[in-house]
């Protein structure tokens, strides 16, 4: 899955920048995405999947080309009552700034 989001990072202390490698956050491009959800299934029946949101990383590229460095911000999902979702967010690459919890609202177009 992939989507995009509009949200000013700086004010969180959130580790997003615009670069010619990374795609912006607000994109909603599939190849070069603002957001990219990656999800794994149980590893225990009384588990929950993993959903994690990656923002603004490299590794949102679908082209082929990849990478583990740099800036970005993961989120891990750690409860869901649609359309509200919660948890926990923290730096996805080697730039460091800002951690902490998420509530967001799905708004679907």
């Amino acid at each position: 899955m992939y989507g995009s989001v509009r949200i000013d990072f700086a004010a969180v202390g959130a580790p997003v920048y615009r670069s010619d490698w990374i795609a912006p956050p607000t994109s909603g491009d599939p190849v070069y995405p603002g957001i990219i959800v990656f999800t794994s299934l149980p590893r225990a029946p009384n588990q929950l999947a993993e959903v994690k949101f990656l923002i603004g990383t490299l590794s949102n590229r679908r082209d082929g080309t990849s990478g583990l460095d740099g800036a970005g911000i993961h989120l891990d999902l750690r409860h869901a009552t649609p359309p509200f979702f919660s948890g926990t967010w923290d730096r996805a690459g080697l730039l460091a700034d800002g951690s902490g919890y998420f509530c967001l609202r799905w708004l679907a177009e």
